[in-house]
């Protein structure tokens, strides 16, 4: 079952490829973006006005720019509904997908192998995409886990205490920042900067939570299975909260707005396999940012898949494990199906402990 997982999962990253690079490639997306770094322009054509290092060191000032002008794509002027809130709907996919994944990689059986050092592959994914990095760092993790067992899912306490918090003030304060209307309320280079700088918001997670576990160092203690459980609930129940929030606020933004004709152009992309060709860059990168949720998405549900099955070797699935699912997509929309498959998971496990 494992080894149909890993084939899943690296099928999905050649759709990445598909839908991702060579989609945008032909229906006009990377020319629009061309434009726009040629002229260091935003998308709206005004001029890009980032902090940088004013060409002292032109490899960080493209790593600023580059990022600036796509993400301003989404939150420049929201002149573009379905755009906006394709890029608000997909946030709550990506941010959350990470959080499990941080918390997957400080587990006791993740800890002195590969699957604990994350800074690396999260560069990779959060520079070359959701869609085509994510599934095969998990096909990654899935071909070289040992299988998971009760104690295996042991995490020390402070790292359960500072995922939240890192995650508040790494991902989602500066989104806000990002997203703070100009000139009105901030200036443009304030925003342009936020923009810019916020493409390795995987590094500012990691800075912050390491932090916060040196200053809370003195709660770093072993937990029951019980007490585990439990604190993971709160990971767990606060990545469905971040994405609940983001993709029914889009949902429902969609339907009062546009009602269902903007919930489709909001939600629904392009067949990479059409000729279609993008209007504008905002077409485009809707396009593209809406395969890389769906896609991301499908390889987290593969991922959690195989582990509540590898779990149903200890104990017995629950009954009603589609009711389960459904009560999680209600709660946070898609991507709280593969969180809340990894819940079970940990309840299958540290429950059967308790018996």
């Amino acid at each position: 079952m494992v080894w149909l997982a890993v084939a899943a999962l690296l099928t999905l990253s050649l759709l990445g490829v598909k839908t991702l690079y060579l989609f945008s490639a032909n229906n006009g997306l990377f020319g629009h973006f061309e434009k726009c770094i040629g002229g260091w322009l935003t998308p709206s054509g005004k001029k890009l006005a980032p902090l940088t290092t004013n060409g002292r060191l032109g490899a960080v000032d493209w790593q600023i720019k580059a990022p600036a002008i796509f993400h301003l794509i989404f939150c420049e002027d929201y002149s573009h509904a379905d755009t906006t809130l394709a890029g608000l709907s997909f946030l709550g996919a990506w941010g959350p997908s990470w959080v499990v994944i941080v918390l997957e990689s400080l587990r006791l059986y993740s800890q002195q192998r590969f699957l604990s050092y994350i800074t690396i592959p999260g560069i990779l994914i959060f520079n070359h995409s959701h869609a085509v990095m994510t599934p095969l760092y998990l096909a990654l993790r899935l071909a070289i886990s040992p299988s998971v067992t009760p104690t295996g899912l042991a995490v020390h306490a402070t790292h359960l205490k500072a995922i939240p918090w890192s995650f508040a003030l790494g991902y989602i304060l500066p989104i806000i920042l990002m997203a703070l209307p100009s000139p009105q309320i901030v200036s443009p280079t304030f925003k342009h900067t936020a923009a810019g700088w916020y493409q390795q918001w995987n590094v500012y997670i990691a800075l912050i939570h390491w932090s916060l576990v040196f200053f809370w160092r003195e709660d770093n203690r072993d937990l029951s299975s019980t007490e585990t459980l439990e604190l993971t609930r709160n990971v767990y129940l606060f990545a469905i909260l971040c994405a609940g929030v983001a993709w029914w606020s889009a949902m429902w933004i969609a339907l009062k707005k546009g009602g269902i004709p903007l919930a489709l152009k909001a939600f629904v992309p392009a067949s990479p396999w059409s000729r279609k060709k993008a209007a504008s860059i905002y077409e485009g990168a809707k396009w593209l940012i809406q395969w890389d949720g769906i896609i991301g998405t499908a390889a987290m549900t593969v991922w959690a898949i195989s582990l509540l099955l590898d779990a149903n070797q200890s104990a017995p699935l629950p009954e009603n494990m589609w009711k389960k699912m459904l009560a999680y997509f209600i709660s946070g929309g898609p991507m709280a199906i593969p969180i809340g498959l990894l819940f079970e998971r940990d309840k299958i496990l540290l429950d059967y402990v308790n018996l």
